[in-house]
């Protein structure tokens, strides 16, 4: 069993170089069809997916791709469960909701976390916690590189541009 294990992969090495190789020979023989029938670009671009194939089947070929995707996609739902987890203190939203009112809908976490006297921490999985429950919105601020958390419903009403009475 385990010289089948030891076979399957010398084959699936030996057939990784031959994709290689014949990817680097496409690419050198450009414009000879005579050993390999490719020409011009078609030379290169089947060279370059050959080159890629192998070196997937070399190095790639036994990833577990689905624990890692599955990582990936659900990091943001192992942050809030580590929120919840970490036993943040309920009323920490609440005092960011009152804080929002105050400074007019706008917040950003060391704003929140000065008023709060907080740890940034507790203030960002309460931060967090807002944009879950949907009270606020995450944007960025390029003109300060921060994070800007939006609480819509202590937004002022938007300016109403009045028409010109014709007269």
């Amino acid at each position: 069993m385990a010289e089948d294990g030891k076979t399957k992969k010398r084959w699936k090495r030996i057939l990784s170089y031959v994709l290689i190789g014949f990817g680097i020979l496409s690419i050198l023989d450009l414009f000879s069809p005579i050993p390999i029938p490719t020409t011009g670009i078609v030379a290169v671009v089947s060279g370059a997916i050959a080159i890629t194939a192998g070196f997937y089947l070399l190095y790639l070929s036994d990833m577990d791709w689905v624990g890692f995707l599955k990582r990936t996609v659900s990091r943001k739902e192992e942050r809030e469960k580590a929120d919840l987890d970490a036993g943040l203190d309920p009323m920490v939203p609440v005092e960011i909701l009152r804080i929002a009112r105050g400074k007019g809908g706008l917040l950003t976490v060391s704003t929140a976390a000065m008023e709060l006297n907080m740890p940034l921490g507790i203030v960002e999985a309460g931060l967090r916690e807002c944009v879950r429950r949907g009270a606020a919105q995450e944007d960025f601020d390029e003109a300060h590189s921060t994070v800007v958390y939006r609480f819509p419903e202590f937004l002022p009403p938007p300016a109403v541009p009045r028409l010109p009475e014709s007269g």
